[in-house]
């Protein structure tokens, strides 16, 4: 196989030879596999062979220490989470494991409704305000729910040993879940999978919490 001429993009390549020409210029990475003969062209990205692929890819310096900085953040978080109230842990895990798909049903629809009242605020000047209020909020709820989501991957993953204790399955849940994000689409899939569990448990107990108090004539006092 002999390239040459240009490519605009990534060039994937299949053969016994494959002769790089002096007029060659790929814009994107040569994959490549069999032998290389470079004869001079230009790639602009990476010359790679498919044995070089890497299940996950290379990480940068800031994605790293980003990424160190999280798991410990969220060990942490978790751990206050834990100790104020470790029987909602315990139920957080009861209700996705006996209804997962209404649950993360309950996030999916969560996110939209939060997403909806957003924008609908946002289109207005005077609602701008309340706006980025409600996003800050869903910011530092979403991370609890990210967090609840884990423990439960944790608390779930510890089923199949003698261990049983919450604050071991909080961090095998990070931990986990953490590694495999890394991997292209799927840690995608499986941090947003988790994340709807964890999205749907926290929208149900605020459901909750608002009939509660919706129903008591005392407010807050009389919970």
């Amino acid at each position: 196989m002999t390239l040459g001429g240009e490519f605009g993009s990534d060039v994937n390549v299949f053969a016994g030879t494959v002769n790089l020409e002096r007029s060659a210029t790929i814009g994107g990475d040569l994959t490549y596999e069999g032998t290389l003969n470079d004869r001079g062209g230009t790639v602009e990205g990476v010359t790679q062979r498919t044995q070089e692929l890497a299940l996950i890819p290379p990480l940068g310096p800031l994605r790293i220490l980003f990424t160190i900085f999280m798991f410990f953040a969220s060990l942490f978080l978790g751990s206050i989470l834990l100790y104020v109230d470790p029987q909602f842990a315990d139920a957080v895990y009861d209700t996705c494991t006996a209804e997962p798909l209404r649950t993360a049903g309950a996030g999916l629809a969560a996110i939209g409704g939060v997403a909806l009242a957003m924008l609908l605020f946002a289109i207005t000047i005077i609602g701008l305000p309340i706006a980025v209020s409600i996003l800050l909020v869903t910011i530092v709820l979403a991370w609890i729910a990210a967090i609840y989501g884990r423990y439960v991957v944790g608390t779930w993953l510890l089923t199949y040993t003698s261990r049983d204790n919450r604050y071991l399955a909080l961090f095998v849940g990070v931990l986990v879940v953490t590694l495999l994000g890394l991997i292209p689409y799927l840690g995608f899939l499986i941090r947003t999978a988790v994340f709807l569990l964890g999205a749907g448990v926290v929208a149900m107990a605020i459901r909750q919490l608002f009939d509660m108090v919706s129903e008591s004539r005392g407010g807050l006092a009389d919970i």
